[in-house]
């Protein structure tokens, strides 16, 4: 194994760059035990927290520096870009034929891009982001609300805010990472009480709210599951969790009638039973399935 360092972690404060590290928790046990947790992969580093947390002192060793970088998270990343690039280089083979076209140049400079914001993001001090998190959220409800004023409507919807020629922004994409932010810096300063619960998951309902109104059905359904997931890992009791999907689950039909336009209800039945439509839009799940 590699040599260990030394690293202390309370409740409130959990790293996920641990790799060879002993964490000790100050949880409240009336036993207190020493483990050691072979394997710094996501399994090992969520049995070592847990532990630390209950208030044992955990040694996790990690043999492979790889799994402490994310090289495994970082090159299927790289993977899937590569591969989009390679579908545009395709399309522009069989449409243009000819190598290059404005697209791929396009897509390849938007990969670009998003490989520095990943550096950059890798090189930050995770704690900065809980000290952001308020700024984040509200850029991120104002971007939310100016797309409903200013964004240009296209195919039906009003999600992009033109910035030049060719050059759009989404608010909506920008939120799903702000309100994961913002509700994981919500619950890290607060008891997973009933209030709290209902403060953080408004929050989520509020934002997954104005996404809904461009409309953005696919969008606001993945920010009232991120604000779901983060009540789960918070530890709000299953109680006021159950209590509240049942709400949830009781109240969808009366959505699906009044405020989900027909289209979008058709492409929901379309999910659920691909042969309503096997050559239009339900061509592509039965592609899947077989």
């Amino acid at each position: 194994f590699k040599q260990k360092t030394a690293y202390e972690i309370r409740p409130r404060d959990w790293s996920s760059d641990v790799c060879s590290s002993d964490l000790r928790g100050d949880g409240a046990g009336a036993v207190t035990r020493r483990f050691a947790v072979v394997g710094a992969g996501i399994v090992g580093r969520l049995a070592a927290l847990e532990l630390a947390r209950d208030g044992h002192t955990v040694t996790l060793f990690e043999a492979s520096p790889w799994s402490a970088r994310g090289a495994c998270s970082h090159a299927a990343a790289g993977l899937l870009a590569a591969s989009g690039l390679l579908v545009a280089r395709a399309i522009a083979l069989e449409e243009l034929h000819r190598a290059l076209s404005p697209e791929l140049l396009r897509q390849a400079a938007y990969l670009g891009v998003g490989l520095l914001v990943l550096l950059a993001a890798s090189r930050t001090d995770y704690r900065l982001w809980r000290t952001l998190a308020p700024h984040l959220l509200v850029a991120a409800l104002g971007g939310l609300l100016l797309v409903l004023v200013l964004g240009s409507h296209e195919y039906g919807a009003r999600r992009w805010i033109a910035l030049a020629p060719g050059v759009t922004v989404q608010p909506s994409e920008f939120a799903k990472i702000v309100i994961g932010i913002a509700a994981a810096a919500f619950a890290a300063d607060r008891a997973p009480t009933g209030r709290a619960a209902t403060g953080l998951l408004g929050l989520a309902a509020i934002t997954a709210g104005l996404v809904a109104i461009e409309p953005d059905l696919g969008t606001a359904i993945v920010i009232g599951l991120m604000g779901g997931a983060v009540a789960w890992a918070w530890g709000v009791s299953w109680r006021y969790l159950g209590g509240l999907a049942l709400l949830s689950l009781s109240l969808f039909p009366l959505a699906l009638a009044v405020a989900i336009p027909a289209y979008q209800r058709e492409r929901l039945a379309v999910f659920l039973d691909p042969d309503r439509d096997p050559l239009g839009s339900g061509f592509t799940l039965r592609q899947v399935e077989v």
